[in-house]
Parts: C-alpha cells; structure tokens; sequence
C-alpha cells in the first residue's frame, strides 16, 4: 500500500521523488511496518485469537446490565432485583465458553483455519453486543 501511494504521487507530483522525501518516507514507516509485519505473520501462521476482545465486550456488555444499580432510572431489567456478584460472572463464564466452544471446534474439528473462524466470531459477538443493547455499529 505504501509503495502504490509513492507511486501514485510521484505521478501525480513528479518533484516528490526525492532523496530528502523518500528518507523521511521511510523513517516514518519503519516501525510500524516492522511491528505489521511480524503481527501479520503471528496471525496467519500462530492463528491468533481476532475474537476475544470483541467476546470480552459482549460479556461484559451483559454483566454490566445485569448488576446495575437497582436506583438507576435508565435500567435495562427495571423489574429485575439485584443480583448477587456470582450470576452475572457465571452467565458471563458460560457465554465466554460458548465462544470459546465455537472456535475450538471449528478449528480442531472442522479444520477452519483460526483466522477466519475467530474472524467470524469476532463479528456475532459484535453483531451480539449491538443488538443486546440496541444501537447500531459505530463506524
């Protein structure tokens, strides 16, 4: 990408090919062309886990709405007493391991590469999140 934005300004501005420009180019991308590099590579090759932020949100989307305050005027349960500490974290657990559940076996039985299981994943917890509380994606 970066090599088709120099083309494409060098086209477009042909006094931007320079010594001083590309240096700066190049002093500017460095790092995080190397941390994109080696992020890249762990996902692909390590199958890195692109869900557990989004997973994490949700569940704590759900646990948040279950212990709010019973004085809240805006709650989401109003009729809904309060709730000992330990259910909330219990049907968060559960639905972590649902999740959890999901990617394993699509990667261990299926044999779906874990980038794109843990991608489609990331999306229904998002896609669940945005629906349990009723508003549309940001973005």
């Amino acid at each position: 990408v970066l090599f088709m934005m120099i083309v494409f300004f060098v086209i477009k501005e042909p006094g931007f090919l320079s010594l001083k420009n590309f240096t700066n180019i190049l002093s500017q991308a460095s790092t995080r062309g190397i941390l994109a590099l080696g992020v890249a590579g762990l996902i692909v090759l390590q199958g890195t886990d692109l869900s557990a932020g989004r997973i994490l949100g949700f569940t704590a989307i759900i646990s948040a709405s279950l212990l709010q305050s019973t004085t809240y005027a805006a709650r989401m349960y109003p009729n809904l007493k309060a709730l000992p500490l330990i259910v909330p974290m219990f049907i968060a657990i559960i639905i972590g391991g649902i999740f959890g559940a999901i990617n394993g076996f699509g990667v261990a039985k299926l044999k779906v590469h874990a980038f794109i299981i843990t991608l489609g994943t990331q999306l229904i917890a998002y896609g669940a999140s945005c629906l349990y509380i009723d508003r549309p994606p940001l973005g």
